[in-house]
């Protein structure tokens, strides 16, 4: 099926929702004695497709769509008469045929369509709180292939207390001896209800090619702050250089804004470096922080983040074990962007090479 740029329609009358397309985004009629339609999509760029909805008392309307990168999805709690902010479903980057219905119970299940090795297979995904995204079933794992990923071996948790374990965004690389590390952003999970706790990093490591795991993973330095419930990007990396050494990076949201950090380890994990921030600016926008490792003792830290009017840019920096962060963050822009500016940040930056490479 051939994507076009669509605007949806639905309309809600006598309890009957009517569907149909136009060009544009994802919009639905106001509720009655709200003229005027609301843009559920807006803050979504691209295209958008195959809006599907459902209902549920008292005045919840849910839409998802194929949008937002992946499946977009927003609800609204007051009977269509506004809506939260359009997010893309996590996991579904690439994916299409969303489905939605909602249990008797309340809760919201999701369904789309992905593909991977060559196989096209059905994700459902479910929330325990009237889709709202503070409350979920998550878990790190990894899986296994010997045979250069024609089969994989079974799933196995990183992280304790599985299945809900709290993990997700876990980058894994080898290391020369054969060990398998990996970072996860955890939250803390209530049993009972599901409830999520803010997110921290954690460091993990598999000396047996990742059949087994430590009960206990390290939680890197959780009084440099926390990840906020709302935040839904991409968020720590995780990178060995030339001689062996460990580089961590990750973001976090306190009351002095949105801080990227980084921290290294030379021991294999077992203890890490007092981070490092590497994100110069003191505002709210997010940093998505991500670093690769070079010769011996040296690492290349990147982060992407946001301006409203300009879209995202991305800065890139040296660091090295020895005498931390090299120089003045370059730019790395698009070529019409125009770059970001504030507090403790210069308005323009020296360009990166042609091929912007990192």
């Amino acid at each position: 099926m051939r994507l076009a740029r669509v605007r949806a329609w639905v309309l809600l009358t006598a309890g009957l929702a009517l569907t149909f397309s136009l060009l544009g985004h994802v919009t639905v009629a106001r509720a009655a004695g709200n003229p005027g339609p609301v843009d559920v999509s807006q803050n979504c760029s691209g295209q958008n497709a195959e809006v599907e909805e459902a209902t549920a008392t008292p005045g919840f309307i849910y839409q998802v769509w194929i949008g937002c990168g992946g499946i977009g999805y927003a609800r609204s709690t007051d009977a269509g008469a506004s809506y939260s902010a359009a997010v893309e479903m996590p996991g579904s980057g690439g994916a299409w045929d969303p489905a939605i219905a909602v249990g008797p119970t309340g809760i919201v299940y999701v369904a789309y369509m992905l593909s991977s090795g060559g196989y096209d297979y059905p994700v459902v995904s479910a929330s325990f709180d009237q889709g709202a995204y503070s409350n979920g079933d998550l878990n790190a794992v990894v899986q296994k292939s010997t045979d250069g990923g024609r089969t994989f071996g079974p799933i196995t948790p990183i992280g304790p207390n599985y299945p809900i374990n709290g993990g997700y965004s876990a980058p894994v690389l080898v290391d020369p001896a054969g060990r398998v590390d990996a970072l996860y952003w955890g939250h803390q999970t209530d049993p009972n209800t599901y409830a999520l706790s803010p997110g921290y990093e954690y460091f993990t490591s598999s000396s047996d090619g990742g059949t087994t795991w430590p009960a206990s993973p390290q939680q890197l330095y959780p009084s440099d702050g926390s990840i906020a419930l709302p935040t839904w990007w991409i968020d720590g990396d995780l990178a060995i250089d030339s001689g062996g050494t460990l580089y961590a990076t990750w973001d976090t949201q306190t009351s002095n804004g949105d801080i990227g950090y980084l921290s290294y380890s030379s021991d294999g994990g077992a203890t890490w470096s007092t981070p490092v921030r590497v994100t110069p600016d003191t505002d709210s926008a997010m940093h998505n922080v991500q670093v690769a490792g070079g010769a011996p003792g040296t690492a290349y830290v990147a982060w992407q983040t946001s301006a409203p009017s300009q879209g995202y840019a991305t800065y890139l920096q040296t660091f090295s074990t020895t005498t931390g962060l090299a120089g003045t963050p370059r730019w790395c822009p698009p070529p019409t962007a125009t770059p970001r500016s504030g507090p403790a940040i210069p308005s323009a930056w020296p360009p990166c090479p042609a091929t912007r490479s990192l």
